[in-house]
Protein backbone atom coordinates (compact mmCIF):
# COMPACT_ATOMS: atom_id res chain seq x y z
CA UNK A 1 0.00 0.00 0.00
CA UNK A 2 2.83 2.40 0.87
CA UNK A 3 4.65 1.56 -2.38
CA UNK A 4 1.48 2.26 -4.35
CA UNK A 5 1.12 5.61 -2.61
CA UNK A 6 4.76 6.51 -3.36
CA UNK A 7 4.36 5.60 -7.03
CA UNK A 8 1.18 7.65 -7.28
CA UNK A 9 2.97 10.62 -5.72
CA UNK A 10 5.90 10.28 -8.14
CA UNK A 11 3.55 10.15 -11.13
CA UNK A 12 1.73 13.26 -9.93
CA UNK A 13 5.07 15.05 -9.51
CA UNK A 14 6.13 14.08 -13.02
CA UNK A 15 2.85 15.35 -14.43
CA UNK A 16 3.19 18.62 -12.52
CA UNK A 17 6.75 19.02 -13.81
CA UNK A 18 5.57 18.54 -17.41
CA UNK A 19 2.82 21.12 -16.92
CA UNK A 20 5.27 23.58 -15.36
CA UNK A 21 7.66 23.22 -18.26
CA UNK A 22 4.92 24.10 -20.75
CA UNK A 23 3.94 27.29 -18.95
CA UNK A 24 4.76 28.60 -15.46
CA UNK A 25 1.78 28.19 -13.16
CA UNK A 26 0.87 29.56 -9.77
CA UNK A 27 2.51 26.48 -8.24
CA UNK A 28 5.98 27.31 -9.58
CA UNK A 29 5.51 31.01 -8.88
CA UNK A 30 4.80 30.27 -5.19
CA UNK A 31 7.78 27.91 -5.01
CA UNK A 32 10.00 30.61 -6.52
CA UNK A 33 8.72 33.20 -4.02
CA UNK A 34 9.57 30.84 -1.15
CA UNK A 35 12.95 29.86 -2.58
CA UNK A 36 15.04 32.08 -0.31
CA UNK A 37 12.82 33.00 2.64
CA UNK A 38 9.75 32.07 4.64
CA UNK A 39 6.58 34.04 3.94
CA UNK A 40 2.96 34.10 4.99
CA UNK A 41 0.02 33.95 2.59
CA UNK A 42 -0.45 37.72 2.64
CA UNK A 43 3.16 38.38 1.59
CA UNK A 44 3.01 35.66 -1.08
CA UNK A 45 -0.16 37.31 -2.39
CA UNK A 46 1.56 40.72 -2.47
CA UNK A 47 4.57 39.23 -4.27
CA UNK A 48 2.15 37.84 -6.88
CA UNK A 49 0.68 41.34 -7.33
CA UNK A 50 -2.71 40.18 -6.04
CA UNK A 51 -4.97 42.62 -4.20
CA UNK A 52 -5.93 39.95 -1.68
CA UNK A 53 -5.38 36.26 -0.96
CA UNK A 54 -7.25 34.47 -3.74
CA UNK A 55 -9.05 31.16 -3.51
CA UNK A 56 -6.65 29.83 -6.12
CA UNK A 57 -3.68 30.79 -3.96
CA UNK A 58 -5.25 28.97 -0.99
CA UNK A 59 -5.77 25.87 -3.16
CA UNK A 60 -2.20 26.04 -4.46
CA UNK A 61 -0.71 26.37 -0.97
CA UNK A 62 -2.82 23.44 0.25
CA UNK A 63 -1.67 21.35 -2.74
CA UNK A 64 1.98 22.24 -2.08
CA UNK A 65 1.55 21.27 1.59
CA UNK A 66 -0.21 18.03 0.65
CA UNK A 67 2.59 17.12 -1.76
CA UNK A 68 5.24 18.12 0.83
CA UNK A 69 6.78 20.76 -1.45
CA UNK A 70 6.38 23.36 1.30
CA UNK A 71 6.17 23.17 5.09
CA UNK A 72 4.60 25.30 7.80
CA UNK A 73 6.62 27.20 10.38
CA UNK A 74 3.87 26.49 12.95
CA UNK A 75 2.73 22.97 12.01
CA UNK A 76 0.49 22.34 15.04
CA UNK A 77 -1.75 25.38 14.62
CA UNK A 78 -3.83 25.35 11.44
CA UNK A 79 -5.23 28.88 11.56
CA UNK A 80 -2.43 30.92 13.10
CA UNK A 81 -2.24 34.43 11.68
CA UNK A 82 1.54 34.14 12.07
CA UNK A 83 1.71 31.02 9.89
CA UNK A 84 4.49 31.12 7.34
CA UNK A 85 5.68 28.66 4.72
CA UNK A 86 9.06 27.55 3.44
CA UNK A 87 10.41 25.14 0.83
CA UNK A 88 11.00 21.56 1.89
CA UNK A 89 13.89 19.55 0.49
CA UNK A 90 11.47 18.02 -2.00
CA UNK A 91 10.27 21.49 -3.01
CA UNK A 92 13.84 22.70 -3.55
CA UNK A 93 14.59 19.70 -5.78
CA UNK A 94 11.37 20.20 -7.76
CA UNK A 95 12.07 23.93 -8.27
CA UNK A 96 15.65 23.16 -9.31
CA UNK A 97 14.34 20.63 -11.86
CA UNK A 98 11.92 23.19 -13.28
CA UNK A 99 14.64 25.82 -13.60
CA UNK A 100 17.18 23.45 -15.17
CA UNK A 101 14.69 22.11 -17.72
CA UNK A 102 13.63 25.62 -18.74
CA UNK A 103 17.21 26.81 -19.20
Amino acid sequence: MQLESQLESQLESQLELRLELQKPTLLSKVLTILENETKGKKQISVDLNQKSISGQLNKTINKLLEDSFILKTIPNIETSSNQQYYLSGKGKVFLKMIKSKRA
